[in-house]
């Protein structure tokens, strides 16, 4: 089974369809991917699939295609499982929790 090889941190999204069309052109039916995310901490890690599945929630076998940007709490429970949690970017806090 595989892995996944290579978590970051969204540190940007946005809506953007003349830079989409200008990185990857068009699919066959004429739909572009407009949604672009900038990443940062990038690094490489090897989990394996089930063991990812496992902490957050997922069936075994199940497997993630493409990009997913996956619940506060499932994103959580991935972050301290494998001890990927950011040094760089911290979490938003309410007005309650400053």
């Amino acid at each position: 089974m595989g892995e996944y090889l290579l978590p970051g941190v969204v540190v940007l999204k946005l809506q953007h369809k003349e830079l989409a069309t200008r990185l990857w052109g068009y699919d066959k039916s004429g739909q572009t991917w407009e949604y672009v995310y900038f990443l940062d901490e990038i690094k490489q890690h090897a989990i394996p699939y089930i063991e990812f599945n496992r902490a957050v929630g997922y069936a075994d076998n199940y497997i993630i295609q493409g990009f997913n940007v996956m619940r506060e709490e499932l994103s959580e429970r991935m972050l301290s499982s494998f001890d990927l949690k950011s040094e760089i970017y911290l979490p938003d806090v309410s007005e309650e929790e400053l």
